[in-house]
């Protein structure tokens, strides 16, 4: 009896150093991760705030409720959004980011890809 319930607790702890080793290591970064800079080349809407067109800094911060993609002009974060996390087929040490428009339908896909996920937000154009 005293050799299963071994077992089942390495076993256990196992699976937790296993579990904590495969969290992205995103998430235990602190601060703002900067992505890199992107040109808006329509005016969009996020939220109550609307974005012209225009270079902007984009920064993913993560918080308690995810990872939210902020964009930023002139040292001022002007629009944050909270994104949706798809998972990548590769991990990348430095963040790249995109920005595209979705085919046939009237928004901007802003992308992010770092680490093993990409980060996506999509932008109303009015």
């Amino acid at each position: 009896m005293k050799h299963s319930r071994r077992i089942v607790t390495g076993l256990a702890v196992l699976f937790l150093v296993a579990g904590a080793a495969a969290l992205p290591a995103v998430r235990a970064m602190e601060g703002p991760i900067q992505a890199g800079r992107i040109v808006l080349s329509r005016t969009v809407q996020l939220g109550d705030v609307t974005l012209k067109r225009g270079t902007y800094r984009v920064q993913l911060v993560p918080k308690d409720e995810g990872m939210f993609i902020q964009f930023v002009r002139k040292n001022q974060v002007v629009a944050e959004d909270l994104t949706i996390e798809r998972p990548a087929r590769y991990s990348r040490t430095r963040p790249r980011v995109r920005v595209t428009k979705v085919w046939n339908q009237n928004f901007l896909k802003v992308t992010v890809h770092y680490g093993d996920t990409y980060y996506l937000s999509f932008l109303p154009i009015p």
